[in-house]
């Protein structure tokens, strides 16, 4: 093969190389479809699902764009089940609110003890907070102390869940972590009553 021969084969396969390589996604491309995908799967509400996704686009392609972007789109996703398990959980809430803002307009203060609620006087007890409790959820009513900010506490925790909710009697409320519901469950300080899957802890 003459010189001039080998120069134009090179030519010629240095063209294919650069057309294969126009034809081809490139990884940030790539990476980019992945993060499309994700993000199409977390507008339908898959949470969980989009998260897996996201997760996989940053393991495989950590080096792009769309991974910096997926690491942002997972605290995004996280923060929107929080307010979809919180958005769930108020409607029980609303339930023991009522019960225990009864109360108060009975009394002119919020009971202090699952004692005072079951006094006799009130129709709405503790065996009635039992009876609204969803099966699969179990509802925590914790009397605080005196020296605690807020009078009592509502944590609701649905069966196998990620996260429980806590809940203050203005209706501020709060994802938590199952260890940390757990945990909060666990101060010492507290007695603790039991009816079906509403349980009560009081001072004592």
């Amino acid at each position: 093969m003459n010189k001039k021969s080998m120069f134009v084969a090179i030519i010629v396969l240095v063209v294919a190389v650069v057309g294969v390589l126009l034809v081809l996604p490139s990884r940030e491309e790539k990476a980019q479809a992945q993060y499309d995908a994700a993000f199409k799967i977390e507008k339908s509400g898959e949470y969980n699902q989009a998260i897996t996704l996201y997760q996989a686009l940053r393991k495989e392609y950590e080096d792009t764009e769309a991974a910096s972007a997926a690491l942002d789109a997972i605290g995004r996703v996280e923060r929107l089940k929080d307010q979809a398990l919180i958005k769930e959980a108020r409607g029980g809430f609303n339930s023991v609110s009522l019960v225990m803002e009864g109360y108060k307009s009975m009394k002119g203060e919020l009971p202090t003890s699952i004692t005072q609620l079951d006094a006799g006087d009130y129709l709405f007890d503790s065996d009635y907070l039992a009876e609204i409790v969803p099966q699969g959820v179990t509802y925590t009513l914790r009397f605080n102390k005196g020296e605690m900010s807020e009078k009592y506490s509502l944590y609701i925790y649905k069966s196998g869940g990620e996260k429980a909710v806590i809940f203050t009697p203005s209706g501020e409320a709060k994802a938590i972590s199952v260890d940390s519901y757990n945990g909060e469950l666990k101060k010492a300080g507290f007695e603790k009553t039991e009816k079906r899957n509403m349980v009560f802890l009081q001072p004592g």
